[in-house]
């Protein structure tokens, strides 16, 4: 019964895999998005809610969108470290350096 769960995942080696374990989904992911976005045009966020719709957009694949949501974040509240950390693991060595408003 294992295997047959494994090999419907997509076994221990899938693409998107860490630690040897199949990346779970969420499929409640868009519709968190488009609250947050709305939330967001409307300008109902704080640094909190900036961060979330960041780590939603990160796991939808939207690493641009989600470092934009980020950088939104640490400007709105710099001491959220779970922010920093997001957003150094989106940034690759090839983007431009991070430029913060003041």
């Amino acid at each position: 019964a294992e295997e047959e769960a494994e090999e419907r995942s997509g076994g221990a080696g899938a693409p998107g895999s860490l630690l040897g374990k199949p990346r779970a989904s969420n499929q409640h992911l868009p519709l968190l998005n488009a609250e947050l976005t709305a939330a967001r045009e409307s300008e109902g966020l704080d640094g909190f809610g900036h961060y979330l719709h960041g780590i939603v957009l990160r796991e939808l694949a939207q690493p641009a969108l989600a470092r934009e949501a980020l950088l939104r974040a640490v400007s709105a509240y710099p001491c959220l470290w779970s922010a920093w950390t997001a957003l150094s693991s989106l940034s690759g060595a090839d983007e431009a350096p991070l430029e913060l408003p003041d």
